[in-house]
């Protein structure tokens, strides 16, 4: 077996506040309410409404300034099938979707992130031509005297942006002193994120956040 790990951990620029027990609700994918611990902040940030998704787009620094974090929540519980349809489609370009940001000032609420995953590699390493060594004609002599091949391949992301998120209760008189001037995203409801090297417009990592890990009871 190969597995190939991503342990990604990226500072935000702009720190999330949470704590325990600060929850906000969250409809999943099977409209199902659970509650999940929320991180939350307000900044400077990219920001645009996109009628043709219709949905929130953000763009959320990290302290390095070539990668950027990104999501894209619709503006309806039950609308992400449809915003990835839209895109599948090519009726509109993801990276024209997250181009289209301008800064504005923003209060974010998300479910506290921490997003672990796995894709199967053997298929794709075999159409890029990688064959023998899955099969019982596989030579590795030259790194082991054993005959073996390779059974399984995987690919596995650690995603951790809570990381270096305090825990502080202050953020509520920063967002109410401002809250008339600033633009709400509330990702409470099933949408899609992305991290970014912005240097040279290539996705990092992608996915869809159908239900917070981070569940809990109701207080």
């Amino acid at each position: 077996m190969i597995v190939n790990f991503l342990n990604l951990r990226l500072r935000w620029r702009q720190k999330f506040i949470y704590n325990k027990g600060n929850y906000m609700d969250f409809i999943t994918s099977t409209f199902k309410k659970i509650k999940t611990t929320s991180m939350r902040t307000s900044g400077h940030f990219g920001y645009a409404l996109s009628h043709e998704l219709n949905g929130h787009v953000l763009k959320i620094p990290f302290e390095n300034e070539r990668f950027s974090f990104y999501v894209i929540v619709p503006t309806t519980a039950d609308g992400l099938a449809k915003l990835e349809g839209k895109l599948a489609r090519h009726s509109l370009h993801l990276d024209q979707v997250l181009d289209s940001v301008v800064a504005r000032d923003v209060v974010v609420e998300l479910p506290l992130l921490s997003v672990v995953g796995g894709v199967e590699l053997e298929e794709p390493l075999q159409k890029l031509g990688i064959k023998a060594a899955f099969s019982d004609d596989a030579d590795f002599t030259e790194a082991t005297p054993l005959k073996c091949n390779i059974g399984q391949a995987v690919h596995t992301p650690l995603i951790d942006l809570g990381n270096n998120t305090p825990k502080n209760q202050g953020l509520e008189k920063i967002i109410g002193d401002k809250a008339e001037k600033l633009v709400k995203v509330k990702a409470s409801h099933p949408f899609l994120f992305f991290v970014r090297d912005d240097l040279y417009g290539v996705l990092i990592i992608q996915g869809r956040m159908l239900e917070p890990l981070n569940k809990t009871k109701s207080p």
